[in-house]
């Protein structure tokens, strides 16, 4: 690659007068004596250029170069000008693909880079410009000084014959030098034309030099009147009165052309020992072997090329045994389902990445095999030749010999993590991801390999290496001490062909796990949306903790919901978030490598999204754009580009988290799949909800025999357990439709499991001795682990919520009243305490709706709903269970009649993760004219500022206490959470469940003083305190059961 300075020359004398580099002397004059040294023959004047401090330098000096003669670069940069329009001119007979790029910065950009050239271009003339590709390669761009100027480094393609020492020269010496005086004649009528359309003199006298260049140097031939054929029909003036060419047919006939699919419009010469034996064959129209005899001969491509340049062959040419054979090979175990050309022994293709060029992965797997011979391993292309002489010849067969000595091993029995997202490619999805393990110490390097400019995006991370694309990754070359040894190339499906389909997506942000359903149009049926198996394992690993890098780097599921557990891959983020390259998410419930992944990575961030740590908190957008192209993904496989998104949360939460979750959802992550060509529509004032509304939504037409469950007299009530919030709607049937009564949601639900597992190391391996052992024996090692390391109390819930989603129902089952331990006895009484006061809490709300609201309830419909309800499993049977809850319920409403217990009753959900996302896509309407959540206090005896405070206030109104809670005054008893410990004793004799004997309510106090003295110094915790009811069973929790 040339270096370019359009600098003066130096005359030479004080550079000489210096003595031997390395060593100093002194010279007071030199700062005087250096402008003399600099040989220039013109008086610098008020227009020309002497220093440029600009982005637009490199057009400017080329132009002043060129346009004058005595400028000391004017003969190089009037070569390379030169050169550059004989590309165009010659564009048909060389076959050269030339492509324009524009560049508009008539208005002001926000992108830095063009904002800068927007604001330091010289004049209007500058407000486009065109940036010119030759064979995929930059070469320059168009100027109005100069037409045209080429970039500062560039790279020639092999095509253009007219090039010296890597620059452009003037094909019309190309040609002389040659004897090619037809293409002299077709140049000279191209330039006697371009030159007759332009009105510019100093153009005008750049044309007549090169005229009269050409008469000079020889009679061109004549040649007929030649068409002149606009390269595009887009281009402004005045490029378009230039960019024309000679409308000649390509011309030319060999034996030895190769049959390229990808290059089908070229003719490129195919070069190697066994097929040039026969003198006779054609090269190029009347040129024979005989008469290049010496090109299979040579080992440097440069002496290739002159020799057919003398010969005045314009082709390009290929040589198999340098151009796309290594010197030596890398044995890598692949997946043979998954890679093209693999072989059964390790061995990679010994293939560099430039035969791409020219063939598919798919096409070299019909070209390329191996054969094991007694000096080694024989590697054999047989590559198709194009039929275009009366000569008609079979494929060319080249092979090259690998020995013993030639192939690499390092690596072969510890193989190196190397894996492609998604299994598709298409030319309009935008997002390709290859993660390579570093394997340095074995001098291992990787290389993808795909042929759009600009398209890297690699990151560099402790144990790997991840490189996103915008175009698919067509392979990966593996290098060796930094020398190619083989290339690897994956095997991809297409996608469906793109429809007027439509998706409709919604997602439930859980508080731990994620879930997400789709319907195809509006009147499609709501499914989950199953995310496949879209990771490519090239590489054949050993299956050990690391393997989630391998296949799991992109995860998929079959089960209900994801597990949103990220994984950063690097301590230090980019400065844009980015999925993958910053974080994955990792879905445990499939990766048998979990647990020490859990226990010894500390790069794992359970709950992000609701994280209360302000550092963590800036990943959230990494999180939610990975969880985007998941779905982007599946959509684009089932061709649909169309997706409208619905979306809940849990409004026990911060309304500062929830708004910030809506701006990134808006701001940061739907442009990405908008600037993917993804059409994309959510509004977030009608498609965001509360989970509770969402599932009253699901169940509107639900009907238990004939009757709906959501009735008149006897409303629904849903409640919706989660791992760290349940929420509760209270919805009744008004005329054709239904109206919500009530909403809350706490912060109190299956987590409380995960609680009691982080304070208790024997409640711990007591739920993982109900794995069942089947599971136990598959990952002895990974719960080996377990059993050696503590886990992290972060973690503690995510590996309960995986162990739970994995062989929860199994687990479930092996817990009986006969073999249950002091510990098991502890779990399931902690879950029908935690989980009757929920119920108990519906009560209250209830009871509020009645008495206060004056609403006419003569029973209620009990919904059971999420993840969390489960865990109710391990208290007892659903009927024994029903029944309790039933008990408390009627207990906390104060019913006056027995009739009203018989007309609680309580559904369980069919599919309990679901039902959120689900009712997000229904188009049911409902009224919301009460949509804001409460929080009963549920509790009497408080006061504020020695004022009652009633059992019914609702504390998302009333919040002034909140901020000066040293007016609160506790109580000395508690009511309502002693009434509901008396019932739950009563209940608890019923399942064989431990009572609650010792209650004593100074404890109570003393844990809700310590709360509300906490909440003057952390407002984020103030916004999270529960109300009165539900902070007095979480001290009961924290007091008597951890």
């Amino acid at each position: 690659m040339p270096i370019i300075p359009y600098l003066p020359k130096g005359k030479g004398n004080l550079i000489a007068g210096l003595k031997r580099s390395g060593e100093w002397e002194e010279n007071s004059n030199l700062l005087t004596q250096l402008p003399e040294e600099f040989d220039i023959d013109v008086k610098a004047t008020k227009d020309v250029l002497t220093a440029i401090p600009t982005v637009w330098a490199r057009p400017l000096l080329f132009a002043e170069a060129l346009t004058r003669k005595k400028h000391p670069l004017n003969h190089e940069v009037t070569n390379e000008w030169r050169g550059f329009l004989g590309i165009f001119c010659f564009k048909n007979e060389w076959n050269f693909d030339i492509q324009l790029k524009s560049v508009d910065i008539e208005e002001e950009s926000r992108y830095g880079f063009l904002r800068v050239l927007h604001y330091l271009k010289p004049d209007a003339a500058w407000n486009k410009v065109y940036l010119i590709y030759i064979d995929g390669l930059l070469l320059g761009g168009t100027s109005p000084k100069s037409l045209f100027f080429t970039a500062p480094k560039y790279n020639l393609p092999s095509s253009i014959s007219w090039q010296e020492k890597g620059l452009l020269s003037d094909p019309a010496k190309y040609f002389h030098n040659h004897g090619m005086s037809k293409n002299l004649g077709i140049l000279r009528q191209w330039i006697e034309k371009i030159k007759a359309s332009i009105d510019d003199e100093i153009t005008i006298s750049l044309f007549a030099d090169w005229l009269r260049y050409i008469n000079e140097k020889t009679e061109p031939s004549k040649v007929k009147d030649i068409p002149m054929l606009p390269i595009s029909q887009d281009i402004t003036t005045p490029y378009s009165i230039i960019l024309k060419y000679a409308n000649v047919k390509a011309g030319g006939k060999s034996d030895f052309f190769i049959h390229s699919s990808k290059r089908s419009d070229k003719n490129i010469i195919l070069i190697w020992e066994d097929g040039w034996k026969n003198e006779n064959k054609i090269v190029y129209d009347s040129i024979q072997v005989k008469n290049v005899k010496d090109v299979p001969k040579q080992k440097d491509r440069n002496k290739i090329r002159d020799i057919l340049q003398k010969r005045a062959i314009p082709c390009e040419f290929v040589v198999p045994k340098l151009d796309f054979f290594t010197e030596k090979v890398i044995k890598i175990p692949l997946n043979e389902e998954e890679t093209f050309g693999s072989h059964d022994s390790g061995l990679v293709p010994p293939l560099k990445k430039d035969i791409l060029k020219y063939f598919s992965g798919k096409e070299i797997e019909e070209f390329f095999h191996w054969e094991t011979t007694q000096e080694g391993m024989l590697a054999i292309l047989s590559l198709p030749l194009k039929e275009n002489t009366k000569r008609r010849m079979s494929n060319a067969i080249i092979s090259k010999l690998y020995r013993k000595g030639d192939i690499i091993e390092d690596i072969k029995d510890k193989p190196p993590v190397i894996s492609i997202w998604p299994d598709f490619v298409a030319p309009d999805w935008k997002w390709y991801y290859l993660i390579a393990e570093k394997s340095e110490e074995a001098n291992i390097t990787f290389e993808p390999v795909t042929y759009i400019e600009g398209s890297d995006k690699g990151e560099d991370r402790e144990l790997h290496r991840i490189w996103c694309f915008s175009h698919w990754i067509e392979g990966i070359e593996c290098k060796y001490k930094g020398k190619a040894t083989g290339l690897i190339m994956p095997k991809l499906s297409k996608p469906r062909v793109l429809s007027e389909l439509k998706w409709h997506v919604a997602v439930d942000f859980g508080t731990s796990n994620t879930t997400v359903c789709y319907k195809q149009g509006l009147d499609g049926i709501p499914s989950l949306l199953q995310f496949k198996d879209r990771t490519v394992k090239l590489s054949k690993t050993p299956s050990d903790p690391k393997e989630f890098l391998s296949r799991r780097f992109m995860p998929f599921w079959e089960g209900e919901s994801l597990t949103s557990i990220f994984r950063l891959l690097s301590p230090t983020a980019s400065a844009m978030p980015s999925p993958i390259i910053d974080g994955i998410i990792l879905h445990l419930d499939s990766n048998p490598g979990w647990p020490v992944i859990l226990v010894a990575d500390p790069m794992i961030k359970p709950g992000l999204k609701w994280t209360t740590d302000e550092k963590e908190r800036r990943l959230i957008v990494t999180f939610l754009q990975h969880l985007l192209l998941l779905i982007a993904a599946e959509a684009r496989s089932n061709g649909a580009k169309s997706l409208t998104f619905y979306s809940s949360f849990p409004s026990a939460f911060l309304i500062g988290w929830q708004d910030e979750l809506k701006n990134n959802w808006e701001q940061n992550v739907i442009p990405i799949l908008k600037d993917g060509g993804f059409s994309i529509n959510f509004e977030s004032e009608k498609n965001f909800e509360t989970e509770s509304i969402a599932v009253c939504k699901y169940l509107r037409k639900r009907v238990d025999g004939d009757k709906m469950i959501i009735g008149k007299q006897l409303p629904a009530c849903i409640i919706d357990i989660g791992g760290g919030t349940t929420d509760i709607g209270v919805w009744k049937r008004k005329g054709s439709g239904i109206k919500l009564l009530a909403q809350a949601s706490i912060l109190l639900a299956g987590g409380v499991l995960s609680d009691l597992t982080i304070t208790s190391e024997k409640c711990w391996k007591s739920i993982i001795n109900l794995i069942p052992k089947n599971f136990l024996i598959t990952y002895e090692k990974e719960f080996d682990e377990i059993k050696k390391h503590s886990l992290s109390q972060s973690l503690i819930p995510s590996a309960i919520n995986t162990i739970l989603k994995t062989n929860g129902k199994a687990m479930l089952g092996k817990i009986t009243l006969e073999s249950q331990t002091k510990e098991i006895l502890k779990i399931r009484s902690l879950i029908l305490f935690a989980y009757g006061s929920l119920f108990y809490y519906v009560g209250i709300i209830l009871r509020y709706i009645i008495e206060i609201l004056k609403e006419d309830i003569q029973g209620c419909n009990i919904f059971l709903a999420g993840n969390g309800s489960k865990l109710l499993n391990s208290v007892g049977t659903q009927g024994a269970v029903f029944k309790i809850m039933k008990e408390i319920i009627y207990t906390s409403m104060q019913f006056d009649n027995l009739e009203a217990k018989k007309r609680i009753n309580i559904y369980s959900a069919k599919h309990p993760k679901e039902e959120v996302a689900r009712g997000l896509l229904s188009k049911e309407r409902v009224d919301l004219s009460k949509s804001s959540p409460i929080k009963i206090i549920g509790e009497s005896g408080y006061t504020y500022k020695e004022a009652d405070m009633d059992w019914w206030r609702d504390m998302e109104t009333e919040t002034e206490f909140l901020k000066n809670t040293a007016e609160v005054a506790i109580p000395e008893n508690f009511p309502e959470l002693e009434t509901y410990i008396k019932i739950y004793n009563q209940q608890s004799e019923k399942v064989q469940t431990k009572k609650l004997n010792n209650y004593d309510p100074t404890n109570i106090r003393n844990y809700l003083e310590d709360r509300l003295a906490s909440l003057d110094k952390d407002q984020i915790d103030g916004e999270l305190f529960q109300p009165f009811f539900i902070e007095e069973v979480k001290a009961v929790i924290d007091t008597y059961f951890k």
